[in-house]
């Protein structure tokens, strides 16, 4: 019996790498597929990203031209900002509808709140569109502007704020410093409402000195005075953990930078520099000179009749109105003679001087004296209507001040002595 001799199994060998390079290919091109894919998705994440910041863009394109155009002219912008744009290989497209008339409103939040403001919205809208793949992206955002009369603050400064009463001193009101902001005082000090800064809040003197041996109190949210003292020392921004420890001691009412507290700005037009609202009218838009229907210039006084300017200076000194006294008194914190202009507020109403839209301005750069001139308001218990009492030099209050039938009043001055 013969045996069987097997034939040669190169020809499977041959098949099997064929179907291994087959599906090897197969993978390979799935996998060239899936990459593809993967590519083509990114590159569409990258264009959609590029169209979602673009419209963001024109977002804040637009809500930057209506804070610049109030803080420029304290109005709405008269024409609402819209345009196009490219960016970052996008197009942009933007455009802003005013929501209706401003309201009078009660902010609820944050440390402006309780204030009564005047709020104004707008609605903008803006697309971002790829120049690669023309994908598009829309974005919608409300805006809010919101207009807060500046007397409801018992304070407000634009610069550094000291407060350093000799004699006991009660705040009814909010302090606000746009910059840094320094509490002493000889007996006591108390301030009963929000007490803010942008920049720090500290206790002593700004300049050189001791600061006075009194305390300084502010009220919490539970309406109880609580001290800057802290064992030895004060608590304010100095202290390592002053965020902390002012949240818990009057629960938010003490607030500055470390709080994220920024500057409220006023709606001025030639400048940031909120003095410039009591410097003279010359070059100055933002002067309330500018606004002024009687005014006390250079020891002359002026009242506005229709559009002339007349001279009332001899007949408002006949009546004890207005009394210029050179080295009056020596202010002490300035160590210097102040050249008075005393204004009597009861005889200016009674002689029928109110200013006929209550702004009052007063400058003198001119005053005879050996030192600096002031202006001083005195008999001012009750005022004849709202008034605005704006002066270039020191002011300074003698006796109370608009605490008989209160009148919305205000008083600007370079520094103001009560």
């Amino acid at each position: 019996m013969k045996l069987m001799q097997l034939k040669s199994d190169r020809g499977m060998a041959a098949l099997i790498a064929l179907i291994m390079v087959g599906m090897l290919t197969l993978l390979g091109l799935a996998a060239m597929s899936t990459s593809d894919d993967e590519v083509s998705i990114a590159g569409n994440e990258l264009q959609e990203t590029r169209s979602f910041y673009a419209a963001e863009a024109g977002l804040e394109r637009a809500a930057a031209g209506i804070q610049t155009e109030y803080e420029n002219t304290g109005v709405p912008p008269t024409t609402l900002p819209a345009g196009t744009d490219h960016l970052n290989g996008s197009a942009v497209t933007y455009a802003t509808t005013d929501d209706g008339p401003a309201t009078q409103r009660t902010l609820t939040t944050g440390s402006l709140a309780g204030l009564h403001a005047l709020v104004k919205s707008f609605t903008i809208n803006s697309s971002g569109t790829s120049a690669n793949d023309h994908g598009k992206v829309e974005l919608s955002q409300s805006f809010e502007t919101s207009m807060i009369p500046v007397f409801q603050f018992a304070v407000f400064y634009g610069q550094d704020l000291e407060i350093a009463p000799g004699a006991d001193m009660q705040l009814v009101g909010r302090v606000h410093s746009n910059q840094d902001m320094y509490l002493q005082s000889n007996v006591n000090l108390r301030m009963d409402s929000y007490t803010t800064a942008a920049g720090s809040i500290y206790y002593g003197r700004k300049g050189p000195g001791g600061a006075g041996a009194g305390d300084v109190q502010i009220k919490n949210a539970n309406g109880t005075y609580v001290s800057m003292k802290m064992g030895a020392g004060w608590l304010d921004a100095r202290q390592a953990k002053w965020y902390d420890s002012s949240i818990a001691r009057w629960n938010g009412r003490v607030q500055d930078k470390a709080h994220g507290k920024q500057q409220l700005n006023l709606p001025l037009t030639s400048s940031a520099d909120a003095h410039k609202v009591i410097e003279p009218a010359s070059g100055n838009a933002d002067s309330y000179e500018n606004q002024a229907t009687l005014k006390i210039v250079n020891n002359q006084a002026l009242q506005k009749i229709g559009a002339a300017w007349v001279d009332v200076t001899a007949d408002m000194t006949a009546k004890g109105i207005i009394t210029y006294t050179p080295d009056k008194f020596t202010d002490q914190r300035e160590n210097k003679k102040i050249d008075v202009t005393d204004l009597d507020i009861q005889k200016l109403y009674a002689n029928g001087y109110g200013p006929s839209n209550g702004i009052l301005y007063f400058s003198d750069n001119i005053s005879g004296g050996t030192e600096f001139p002031g202006l001083r308001v005195k008999n001012g218990s009750q005022l004849g209507g709202p008034l605005t009492i704006a002066s270039a030099n020191p002011l300074y209050t003698l006796g109370d001040f608009n605490s008989v039938n209160k009148q919305p009043a205000s008083l600007y001055g370079d520094a103001i002595t009560f």
